[in-house]
């Protein structure tokens, strides 16, 4: 079955597998628990829809409501729709960037029944063929980063009119690139992408005014780097090589917000995803 699976976590940081449940779709990609811990969001990628399941008094995840995206677009990955990632904002807001629709869908989420509603706009739309991935929002929520897998561009959005584009490429880019993860600095001053075959992170830097992006430069990583993360200091960054099966750490710079390798990758087979430790009670 293809699904989610639900653990508990014991006093001594155990997992019990408690069962796992289905999110309504092939390929579910990411998921997240809204922030009043009712809700579970699931975008399954293949499947082309969203979940939302309710999360049971025993932690399961109960049956999910699923909603049905549409639309396509002129790569031949784009055959059909493919939600990538759920981020939840203030009041409810759900952003769903749709990778196959060249688009990023807008929910508000119901936290009595689970049920999604069309914000208005209902959708933010992309050039044909950009493909959205993933994105970050400014703290202020004003100011919206969309890095797009196919076309290798951050875009840069104030509400929803489309104020910027650059690209994460060199002019002489050579070989199969694809735009993978996008993060801001806890400081708001700085942006980071990273690119899949150039095997990159690159770093931009936010003007405080206007939100848009000046390029700092970029650091190498392993290879595949499918995810970074962050720490909440901000001194560290921490980039997933899939391919080299490595974990790169970075120092940043608080001045330029540049990345330096500080000591030998760490080795781990395959890592796509780095999650931040958040103390249990």
């Amino acid at each position: 079955m293809k699904g989610c699976s639900s653990f508990a976590i014991g006093r001594e940081r155990k997992l019990k597998f408690l069962g796992k449940s289905s999110t309504g779709g092939a390929a579910p990609c990411h998921l997240i628990v809204d922030r009043s811990g009712k809700w579970l969001l699931a975008a399954n990628y293949n499947g082309g829809n969203l979940a939302v399941m309710p999360i049971l008094p025993d932690g399961w995840a109960g049956q999910a409501k699923v909603i049905a995206f549409h639309g396509s677009g002129p790569n031949a990955r784009q055959k059909g729709p493919h939600p990538h990632e759920i981020v939840e904002l203030a009041g409810n807001l759900i952003l769903v960037p749709d990778l196959g629709g060249d688009r990023i869908a807008r929910y508000r989420l119901n936290l009595q029944d689970g049920t999604l509603a069309a914000a208005d706009p209902a959708e933010i739309r992309l050039p044909p063929g950009a493909g959205p991935r993933h994105l970050a929002v400014s703290a202020d929520g004003t100011k919206l980063y969309v890095a797009s897998e196919l076309a290798n561009t951050v875009t840069v959005f104030a509400g929803s009119r489309m104020v910027q584009t650059v690209s994460l490429l060199p002019a002489q880019a050579e070989g199969s690139n694809a735009a993978a993860e996008i993060a801001i600095h806890p400081s708001g001053r700085y942006l980071y992408a990273s690119v899949r075959g150039a095997d990159n992170i690159v770093v931009f830097a936010i003007d405080p005014g206007t939100g848009l992006l000046t390029q700092r430069g970029a650091a190498r990583t392993g290879a595949g780097p499918r995810i970074f993360m962050i720490d909440a200091s901000g001194k560290w960054l921490l980039a997933a090589g899939q391919v080299s099966n490595t974990i790169t750490i970075f120092g940043i710079d608080p001045a330029t917000g540049m990345l330096s390798p500080k000591q030998n990758p760490v080795s781990v087979p395959a890592p796509v995803f780095i999650g931040a430790y958040r103390k249990l009670k």
